[in-house]
């Protein structure tokens, strides 16, 4: 088959549906023939409708699920939306006006959610994944100068996240630090009040993809405490098999 994913960021930030999108591109192009539009051509109808696709995945939602829904009745491929948008309005909009062929939940609560309103819609239930033999205990660690444990947290620099909460936890224990991976919109704030609350432990950092089963075997504990609207974040599936014990 011919499949294409929809992905707006793909190439300039490594969230949870970026590496959904590139890990399971990866193993798809093995039977099949893949590829990823990203940037302006993840919202073009008439870049997909010259792939002529077999399959059409968009991962934005909303106005881009809508037109690859539409273009349906031009283009004659199958429209498959996942649930990364969690459980709220936004999957109610991608599975209420898009109408997609198929629905996949990510979770069993997300499938029960789905199903009072995927009328008529096939609704299957597939977990997140993730590369075993990339993220395992054994392996090099990243160089991390902070004093005593380390806790990680991982995820975007966004209100949503709720990384503050991370760091007016751990001002209230000693022999602990935080290290903070991840960029966005919030990163002064939450700076600001790692360094009136934690002073010298902690780290705000970015780094590769490649470099993050590193990060997690660096660490002594993971956490994130993310708002309940979290699909299933990818995450929190690393650090598990990294051997990292969750709070």
């Amino acid at each position: 088959m011919k499949i294409v994913f929809l992905s707006r960021y793909q190439n300039e930030s490594r969230r949870g549906v970026e590496t959904f999108a590139e890990e399971l591109a990866k193993r798809l192009s093995l039977r099949h023939s893949v590829d990823i539009f990203s940037g302006n051509h993840s919202d073009s109808f008439s870049k997909v409708y010259s792939f002529k696709p077999d399959i059409v995945i968009p991962l934005n939602g909303r106005w881009q699920a809508l037109k690859m829904s539409l273009g349906r009745i031009l283009g004659g491929y199958k429209l498959l939306i996942g649930g990364h948008s969690g459980i709220g309005k936004d999957d109610i909009w991608n599975i209420l006006l898009c109408r997609p062929d198929v629905f996949v939940a990510l979770t069993g609560k997300a499938y029960s959610w789905a199903k009072k309103f995927a009328f008529g819609i096939k609704l299957k239930k597939i977990p997140n994944g993730i590369d075993l033999e990339k993220f395992k205990p054994a392996g090099e660690k990243f160089k991390i100068d902070l004093p005593g444990k380390i806790v990680l947290s991982v995820g975007a620099l966004v209100w949503y996240k709720y990384h503050d909460r991370v760091v007016e936890a751990l001002s209230k224990l000693d022999g602990t630090s935080l290290l903070i991976v991840g960029k966005g919109e919030e990163e002064v704030r939450i700076r600001q009040l790692a360094e009136k609350k934690l002073k010298c432990r902690y780290k705000i950092i970015s780094v590769s993809y490649e470099d993050m089963p590193k990060i997690y075997r660096a660490a002594q504990v993971f956490t994130l405490p993310s708002w309940d609207r979290e699909a299933f974040g990818i995450v929190y599936l690393e650090a598990l098999a990294s051997g990292l014990p969750g709070v």
